[in-house]
């Protein structure tokens, strides 16, 4: 089971994001832009690009976000949390 959270960004830089989450977690090699946290055989987190505000979004949850950035995020990550079950 996973759950997901999305952090929204001002910032139109991708790379310098990039820059940032290479230094916090590893990369996944065979998915591009694709990270885990905190090692990649053994992970926790799993972070990417989130392209799909526009189109997964409600209207009224899009004027939230634009509104408390004052425009569109200029980048977006999605920080998928994986949840192991204790049996």
């Amino acid at each position: 089971m996973a759950e997901s959270i999305i952090v929204h960004l001002r910032t139109q830089d991708r790379q310098l994001v990039t820059k940032v989450v290479d230094h916090m977690a590893s990369p996944i090699e065979y998915e591009k832009q694709t990270w885990r946290y905190p090692y990649r055989e053994d992970y926790t987190l799993t972070i990417y690009f989130y392209d799909d505000m526009l189109t997964e979004y409600e209207p009224e949850n899009i004027a939230s976000v634009t509104e408390a950035l004052q425009g569109m995020p200029g980048v977006s990550l999605a920080i998928e949390m994986r949840r192991v079950s204790e049996l």
